[in-house]
């Protein structure tokens, strides 16, 4: 019997595929194998030592980061179930490269794991038995943390866990606990600070897991910071690290949210919902619309301002470090930015009474004149930009002239009253 060319393809075929998948899957649990047996070495570890002695090493007395939470330890250890084939990658300059970490069993017999990762690029590598792998970009994000942060307890208690868990969160350990006092109203004027406007969102956050903190007005609250494992969602690249907030009354959990902390401050609920997504409303037009105290008597000066005094009134405000006047002439943006730049992480906001380092040019008394910037198509309806002059008082230039310097001022529309957004050399 013959044996057309189609029926020998159509025999050959499945037999090809099958080999394929042999060959595949014999690979795959090689590697699996290989990398399983980096958790199996690990697995009986008791405690940590994380050495991160990037920039520090002249320190003479640095000690390591010692972890031994069993929660946290096994948080460790099963991102060691997830070593990948290396990839070689070339790090950029400012990569943390050659630290080490020493796991210690119950006998105190050690083994050493070697890390580098660049947190430019967000990926890094491991290196056990002289052979290299690369690990999710969360374990060298929770290695910076604990090195940021060097927690003495890194416990975290049942009910945190629990709330969190419930979305998908891991808390990896305390940053901080502080103790505050909620706002009696949350009406911001021109004589408070903006810690109201603070209080005002991030309960709208929090009741979107059904915790209303919103009739503890005027109560001492603890507000518990946690650094979190799992990063911020993909929508607020390039922020990554996320901070668990919990508020607590009478040691019960009454409200809880997440926010990105340091410069940013981006916050969400703990379903990865945004603001607008919660309140179907942007934030700063929510803000307007039910915080901002538009019956007091400095926001209604500044209603009445052309662009150019508001402009003026804000550079004053700054050199004077007038912080009301000053926030009083700021967008809603900006005064919640004004919460979190330069933020210490153990801090849940700045203190709303704050200094700017001006350069020396820019002067009030010493503005030649303030004139709109033409920007064409560029040109934004509920947005304008100015260009500042300054005359630099006793100041010359080459020739023996007297120096001029500038800023551009952006002013937008806040809710029908111009405010200052930012500024530019």
């Amino acid at each position: 019997m013959k044996i057309t060319k189609t029926k020998l393809f159509i025999i050959i075929l499945p037999v090809l595929a099958f080999v394929i998948l042999f060959l595949s899957t014999e690979r795959s649990l090689i590697d699996n194998k290989q990398y399983n047996k980096i958790y199996s070495d690990l697995k009986d570890t008791k405690r940590i030592e994380i050495y991160h002695k990037f920039n520090r090493e002249a320190e003479k007395n640095y000690e390591p980061i010692v972890v031994t939470d069993e929660k946290l330890i096994n948080e460790i250890l099963s991102f060691m179930s997830k070593v990948t084939d290396f990839e070689d990658r070339d790090m950029s300059g400012v990569a943390v490269k050659n630290q080490k970490i020493s796991f210690y069993n119950s006998n105190n017999e050690q083994k050493i794991i070697n890390y580098s990762y660049d947190n430019l690029h967000n990926f890094g590598e491991i290196k056990y038995n002289n052979e290299k792998f690369n690990l999710p970009y969360d374990f060298f994000r929770l290695i910076n943390s604990l090195d940021e942060f060097k927690p003495q307890n890194t416990k975290v208690p049942n009910d945190v866990n629990e709330l969190f868990k419930k979305y998908s969160w891991t808390p990896s350990f305390l940053i901080s606990s502080q103790r505050k006092t909620l706002p009696n109203n949350f009406k911001y004027s021109s004589e408070n600070t903006t810690e109201k406007i603070y209080w005002a969102y991030n309960m709208e956050l929090s009741k979107d897991i059904g915790l209303d903190f919103s009739n503890l007005n005027s109560n001492d609250i603890t507000a518990e910071i946690y650094s979190l494992i799992e990063p911020l969602p993909d929508s607020f690249e390039p922020l990554l690290d996320a901070r668990g907030i919990v508020i607590r009354h009478d040691g019960r959990i009454v409200g809880a949210y997440i926010d990105s902390g340091r410069h940013e401050g981006k916050a969400i609920s703990l379903k990865r919902h945004t603001f607008k997504e919660v309140k179907k409303e942007d934030l700063n037009v929510w803000i307007v619309d039910n915080c901002i105290d538009k019956t007091n008597s400095l926001y209604k000066d500044i209603s009445k301002m052309s662009n150019e005094d508001l402009i003026r009134m804000h550079l004053k405000a700054m050199e004077e470090n007038n912080t009301n006047e000053l926030l009083a002439t700021m967008d809603v943006e900006s005064q919640i930015s004004t919460l979190f730049i330069n933020l210490d992480n153990r801090k849940l906001f700045n203190d709303t009474r704050f200094e700017m380092n001006l350069p020396d040019y820019i002067n009030s008394d010493t503005i030649v004149y303030i004139e709109k910037m033409d920007l064409g198509e560029e040109e934004e309806k509920d947005k304008k930009s100015y260009n500042v002059i300054f005359a630099n008082d006793g100041v010359e230039k080459a020739g023996g002239k007297l120096g001029f310097s500038d800023i551009n001022i952006d002013v937008i529309n806040d809710g029908g009253v111009w405010k200052v957004s930012g500024f530019t050399k």
